[in-house]
């Protein structure tokens, strides 16, 4: 697959939306999964979808989910049911399935870095039902369980709508997260009602790094809306980040302090920036890689062909 294009997607928020964060003046919504509860219940805009669906078909592409979705969530959607995508990556690449089949070598390497782990995955799950059982009222105590021994999964099922009982059970999850000094190796992802402890290797980022090398496309795009979909975001050739999305958001607030004489650097042009911030006078600062070059196309303070001709003159 050397001569094609891989789009690695994010689905949740980024392709699929809950009914109640989409457009109320698009009456164009398919729904974009089965037997799911009505309020949890996700849609796609027809468009998105006829987008997708070009991109499926097109010979020069190969469109890979990448979701924090458990494969009974997946299954649910649409996604699952279209037999022409070959590739998914399940539980933030807990799982990598390739032709419906779990990758033996992926699941391997999962296997011998949670033997690694310090601190046992099912007993912190019964730690943590024991927490919420002595704290918390019995109605409001979440569902707490383990996904294939590799993460834990504390959702919100009593009062699903409930924001405020989503918020105690976050600030408690928080609170436990640093009595048992999970910091070092583990780190927690909310989702709607849902929060998820993983360990720090199991990120989508791995996931597709791992199918990158495995399958050498010659151009790479990446499709995310969440700060958790920046890392492998950062490994694309290109970057899609839905308008509304909370990345975006981020981006924007960002985009809003900046001077309008100030240069923002990604890390890995250190060295070359160093001589040109001596040779001319600008305020300047670096942040992380990747999203430099999102900020610097979007607010047109210094574009690449700018800069490398700047450089150019230098040297």
């Amino acid at each position: 697959m050397q001569n094609k294009i891989f789009l690695f997607s994010d689905i949740d928020e980024t392709l699929i939306y809950p009914k109640n964060k989409m457009n109320p003046d698009k009456n164009n919504l398919l729904e974009a999964e089965v037997e799911s509860d009505q309020d949890q219940k996700t849609y796609i805009y027809n468009h998105y979808y006829e987008f997708i669906d070009r991109i499926i078909q097109s010979e020069l592409f190969e469109f890979v989910p990448v979701t924090h979705r458990t494969l009974e969530e997946y299954q649910r959607t649409f996604f699952y049911r279209d037999y022409r995508l070959k590739n998914v990556i399940l539980n933030s690449a807990g799982n990598i399935f390739i032709d419906g089949e779990k990758d033996s070598h992926w699941e391997v390497n999962i296997k011998k870095q949670l033997l690694n782990l310090e601190i046992d995955i099912l007993q912190l799950v019964q730690s943590f039902e024991q927490e919420f059982y002595e704290h918390f009222e019995r109605l409001k105590i979440p569902i707490i369980r383990h996904i294939d021994l590799q993460c834990i999964v504390i959702k919100n099922s009593s009062f699903p709508n409930s924001q405020k009982v989503t918020n105690s059970i976050k600030d408690f999850v928080t609170k436990l997260y640093f009595k048992y000094q999970l910091e070092k190796d583990f780190y927690i992802y909310k989702n709607y009602n849902t929060f998820l402890i993983l360990p720090n290797f199991i990120n989508k980022a791995a996931g597709v790094e791992y199918l990158i090398n495995k399958y050498k496309p010659f151009f790479v795009i990446g499709a995310g809306d969440n700060l958790s979909d920046l890392k492998f975001l950062n490994m694309a050739d290109f970057a899609l980040i839905p308008q509304k999305s909370t990345l975006n958001q981020i981006l924007n607030n960002y985009i809003k302090e900046i001077s309008p004489n100030e240069i923002i650097i990604g890390n890995d042009r250190k060295i070359e920036t160093a001589i040109l911030i001596a040779n001319n006078s600008y305020n300047y600062s670096y942040m992380d890689d990747g999203l430099h070059s999102y900020i610097l196309e979007k607010q047109h303070i210094l574009k690449y062909s700018f800069f490398e001709k700047k450089l150019k003159k230098i040297f």
